[in-house]
């Protein structure tokens, strides 16, 4: 959990079982999630939003799919009002994806697929997300969406399984010099261009979901 002094938008990285994300932004009424942890997860997940008076978030951000990121969405949409989901688009899609988009359907939630960088604005909050410039991609990991949260002074940025091709893309931003919290790429495992990355945020904080990176 994290707190910045003056903000009163708090960030929360719930403690999956494994090496999964879940991570709650939330101010007053509002909510963001990003990720839902896996399968297992789900029970905890949903009476971690219930202790917070989570009754509705907002926005449900499905970074990409990975079960270690979407494994808990079902029974999260079955418990939780979900108001709008994005997630990358992709052409070819998992039995597993084929049956969140029909729950998405059943439960008629409005489903973004950014195509482009689009800001959107929730309980004082802006959310930027920067989604995968290309259609294709060998590895899954990089269709990752990434988000810039913004709430007063603060700035943090959720860099979902970005791979070496994904970060080359986010490299190519022109970011602000004020980011000060970076959830790192890939649960923290170093790659190529991984330190270029990080120098290039020069974050105050980072934060590397897993406990083996």
């Amino acid at each position: 959990y994290l707190s910045y002094e003056g903000v009163p938008a708090d960030t929360y990285f719930y403690r999956t079982q494994n090496d999964a994300d879940c991570i709650l932004i939330k101010n007053g009424d509002a909510a963001i999630l990003i990720d839902t942890g896996e399968k297992a997860d789900s029970e905890g997940i949903i009476r971690f939003l219930e202790d917070r008076g989570i009754q509705t978030v907002d926005f449900l951000i499905l970074t990409h799919y990975d079960k270690d990121h979407t494994g808990g969405a079902l029974d999260i949409m079955d418990n939780i009002e979900i108001k709008s989901v994005l997630k990358p688009y992709q052409q070819v899609k998992t039995p597993d994806v084929e049956i969140i988009d029909r729950k998405l359907e059943d439960l008629s939630i409005p489903v973004i697929y950014p195509l482009h960088t689009r800001t959107f604005s929730v309980g004082g909050m802006n959310m930027t997300v920067y989604p995968p410039l290309e259609k294709r991609y060998s590895d899954g990991n990089n269709y990752s969406i990434v988000t810039m949260v913004s709430h007063g002074k603060v700035r943090m940025l959720f860099a979902g399984d970005a791979l070496y091709k994904r970060i080359n893309e986010l490299l190519s931003i022109n970011w602000p010099e004020d980011i000060r919290l970076l959830k790192v790429p890939h649960h923290g495992r170093q790659g190529e261009n991984s330190a270029e990355f990080i120098r290039t945020i020069d974050p105050d904080f980072m934060v590397i979901t897993s406990d083996k990176a």
